[in-house]
């Protein structure tokens, strides 16, 4: 039997890849070699990742797994205190074993009537996607680049306390001066426990904790269960995404620092925008090209909006421990994305009893790529001059639809919740992040 599509590796981009297509009425094969002692990891993925879910089509199932409720964050990131951020309900994320989670996954898909197997049939198929992650079996081949970052390692293990650790629900992340910590609950009595540091300094990872003051203090009279495991965690990504039949996706595409934590929300985006584009492709072939050029893009946008959040938590941290570690993941941001007045547009949003947004004159109309429904197609846009050309998203906001809302809200609580209603949900950070910069270019102006 001949397939229409073709995916490599059975993590969440695959596994979610693979099940679209074959929802959508394609025949998928998904190979997967399954390891023969598979490392079951521990991962934090934060409320935005429900977004990532819902347009995957799998929230309920996720819901239904029994996944422990992440209550939110703890963080020492250049303090002596924590900031705290706890979920308000009807939000939470959710701590899972990555074992456990991509099982769900893979289940899920071949229940849609995706053919697993353990080695790439013997025919070919008009499109190949890889989502092996950082392996990248044809991500390799031409497609990855590095991308200038100092190289990452990440040195991780189970820390067990009898009678319970303490942050219960939270995930905790501490900066230290060679690197920083990371921590998210097993159970009650467990949690596992990860630095990330320079490869080149990959010294004792007990000794790396010693250095820390929050973590060290947790886990005085905690042991470790288990061995302890390092991987490199250094980002990379591609020269381009898509050639020859072939997509490349999720990890295999391009790798966001860790200290993100939206791995597998973008692992998940990424493999539902390949599948529109493949089914795009396959059902119309005279739009494969834009359908594959806006996969491209989005995957570009992804990684430059992820590299500039990580170069902004790092300067963070330099101001106040001046170390080499920091100093040199703390890029200054492009211009364009740092222009002066952003501070003082955010202060006029925060003390405005309401907001009245005007666009610019200069705003026209293009026919641009969008996804509706599971296809891409041409549909008129709203795009300003003042922006570089091609650009969608500004913080994982996308502009357009943005610029369509603007008029119709004078407040700003109402404005996002507009916004997040017919899109991707984003945090009130970001969103608050690309509507400064418009005010800052003169896309809008505030009345």
């Amino acid at each position: 039997m001949g397939y229409d599509a073709i995916v490599i590796g059975a993590g969440p981009a695959g596994t979610t890849a693979s099940r679209l297509l074959a929802e959508w009425g394609h025949r998928v094969a998904l190979v997967h070699r399954p390891k023969a002692r598979p490392v079951n990891v521990a991962e934090s993925l934060p409320p935005s990742v429900r977004t990532a879910f819902h347009l995957a089509g799998i929230q309920e199932q996720v819901d239904g797994a029994g996944f422990a409720r992440s209550a939110g964050n703890a963080a020492w990131w250049g303090t002596a205190e924590p900031r705290v951020e706890t979920y308000p309900p009807p939000r939470w994320g959710y701590h899972v074993r990555r074992a456990d989670f991509d099982r769900l996954l893979c289940d899920l898909a071949v229940a849609r009537g995706v053919c697993l197997l353990e080695s790439a049939p013997p025919a070919s198929a008009p499109f190949v996607l890889d989502c092996s992650g950082r392996t990248g079996v044809l991500a390799r081949r031409g497609f990855r680049r590095t991308s200038g970052y100092p190289r990452t390692m990440a040195i991780g293990a189970v820390w067990r306390k009898p009678g319970g650790l303490p942050y219960a629900g939270l995930t905790l992340v501490e900066a230290f001066s060679g690197g920083w910590a990371w921590s998210v609950p097993v159970d009650e009595d467990r949690r596992y426990v990860s630095v990330m540091i320079d490869a080149r300094r990959a010294a004792d990872y007990r000794a790396q904790l010693a250095t820390t003051e929050a973590f060290r203090k947790m886990l005085d009279g905690a042991v470790i269960e288990g061995n302890i495991r390092a991987c490199d965690a250094t980002p990379y990504t591609c020269s381009r995404f898509a050639g020859s039949g072939i997509l490349v996706v999720g990890d295999a595409a391009s790798f966001l620092d860790p200290l993100s934590s939206f791995g597998v929300k973008k692992a998940i985006t990424s493999a539902w925008m390949a599948a529109v584009a493949v089914h795009t492709a396959l059902k119309d072939g005279s739009r494969a090209p834009l359908a594959i050029a806006y996969f491209e893009e989005r995957e570009r946008q992804a990684y430059e909006d992820a590299r500039r959040h990580t170069a902004r938590y790092c300067g963070q941290v330099a101001e106040t421990l001046p170390h080499p570690f920091w100093s040199r993941r703390a890029s200054s941001e492009p211009g364009f994305y740092a222009p002066a007045g952003l501070t003082a547009q955010l202060e006029l949003l925060r003390t405005a009893a309401e907001i009245r947004l005007r666009r610019s004159e200069q705003i026209g109309v293009e026919k641009r790529p969008a996804v509706e429904g599971n296809e891409v197609v041409e549909r008129p846009k709203l795009v300003a001059p003042q922006l570089p050309p091609g650009l969608e998203f500004v913080n994982g906001v996308e502009i357009s639809r943005l610029l369509e809302l603007s008029e119709r809200h004078t407040q700003l609580p109402d404005l996002w919740r507009a916004y997040n209603s017919g899109n991707e949900e984003v945090d009130l950070p970001n969103f608050l992040g690309a509507l400064c910069l418009l005010l800052a270019k003169d896309v809008l102006t505030l009345r």
